[in-house]
């Protein structure tokens, strides 16, 4: 009888054990099939980022050397009017055509 005991906790571990790499296995790949989904976004965004930037429809804003809001005067490295603290849009900011 214990010999049957014995046999049947031996089973059952080896059932536990093996369902437990199996979940493993399963999620490990599910993991690494979301990551090469989201690496192949991330490279699809920076090649269509590279194509806009390279792309003539595509110019700079000019330089704006007074607010519009307030009229004070800007620097080229302002980001914000000093005195009203609106954005200011100086910096590389594309805008199509």
């Amino acid at each position: 009888m214990q010999e049957v005991v014995l046999v049947l906790c031996t089973g059952l571990i080896a059932i536990c054990l093996c369902v437990t790499i199996i979940y493993w296995v399963t999620s490990s790949a599910i993991e690494s099939s979301k990551l090469a989904r989201e690496v192949q976004e991330l490279k699809q965004l920076m090649q269509q980022l590279l194509n806009e930037q390279k792309n003539p429809a595509y110019v700079s804003e000019p330089f704006r050397e007074y607010c519009q809001a307030c009229a004070s005067k800007l620097s080229p490295e302002d980001f914000e009017c000093p005195v009203c603290a609106q954005h200011i849009a100086n910096h590389s900011i594309e805008t199509k055509e």
